[in-house]
């Protein structure tokens, strides 16, 4: 994965063409983040991954076109699932909202890491 830089705890999020037509709205930016997350995403590659060689985080792993970037359907396919076992009004749109406020309030706070 060569936008994560484990021992730097940062993870970029760089603009480019991707596959799935995936795209950085607001640009390129490095976002520090925890020695935790980064270990969490190494168990995610490990257990998940196995042999799939793949450069993006959300991949086909079980069904067909194996190791390939996620499509907004399937993205959304498994918010859809997700809101039947938890909240009924969740919008995938939620998460990047969540994500700006909690680094909003680390950064106000002195913390800079997610």
């Amino acid at each position: 994965m060569k936008d994560i830089a484990a021992a730097e705890r940062e993870i970029s999020v760089v603009p480019r063409d991707n596959a799935n037509r995936a795209r950085a709205k607001s640009g390129g930016r490095t976002i520090p983040v925890g020695g935790e997350l980064i270990r969490l995403y190494a168990d995610y590659l490990h257990g998940e991954y196995g042999s799939i060689d793949s450069d993006y985080v959300f991949i086909n792993i079980w069904a067909e076109p194996r190791g390939q970037a996620w499509s907004y359907p399937a993205a959304y396919d498994l918010v859809q699932r997700l809101r039947a076992k938890t909240r009924p009004g969740l919008r995938p749109h939620w998460f990047r909202h969540s994500a700006a406020t909690r680094v909003g309030c680390a950064t106000a706070s002195g913390r800079s890491r997610l």
